[in-house]
């Protein structure tokens, strides 16, 4: 439940003392959608299916694991760093990050440390629900349905990361 301040000179509207915030909300959902696009694109493009086989050549299964990783990593970074831009943008900036400030100031220490633990958590049971049994029901579903399974194990993780990155925030800004 977001909380709403009144609009004053000093803080405008779209900052609220509460957990977050609809800029924030739709900050967050900009970043996301953005992510997902480029992910779909380099991936129909096949942009990155020599460095998957020549990581399950080489170095088998865990090699391919730590490439996916690290490849997930990089979208995390991406996803933050969106995330922060349209935010401020958008003027959904928290008063609980920008401590009373002017609204541009963006993020702090805590936030992204915050933002990483979420992300990381979340990489970590998806990645163990694919080793599980993810892997097989994208194989049984073939290339035209698979797709849409990745678009919604990407969509509930993006869910739970951001619930997770607001859970954490607060204690970790220290407010």
């Amino acid at each position: 439940m977001t909380q709403f301040q009144t609009q004053s000179p000093v803080l405008p509207a779209s900052q609220n003392d509460g957990i977050t915030n609809g800029r924030e909300i739709g900050a967050f959902i900009v970043a996301e959608v953005l992510k997902t696009i480029g992910a779909y694109m380099l991936a129909l493009a096949g942009v990155l299916s020599p460095l998957y086989l020549w990581a399950i050549h080489t170095g088998g299964h865990s090699l391919l694991l730590t490439v996916s990783v690290g490849i997930s990593a990089v979208w995390g970074a991406a996803v933050l760093v969106l995330f922060i831009l349209f935010r401020s943008l958008f003027g959904g900036v928290p008063t609980l990050v920008s401590h009373g400030r002017d609204a541009g100031s963006a993020t702090c220490g805590g936030e992204i440390g915050a933002f990483v633990i979420a992300y990381v958590i979340v990489l970590f049971v998806i990645f163990g629900l694919n080793e599980l049994f993810l892997a097989h029901v994208y194989v049984a579903l073939g290339r035209m349905l698979a797709p849409l399974l990745g678009l919604g194990v990407s969509a509930i993780g993006a869910v739970i990361v951001f619930i997770l990155f607001l859970a954490l925030r607060r204690p970790m800004v220290g407010r």
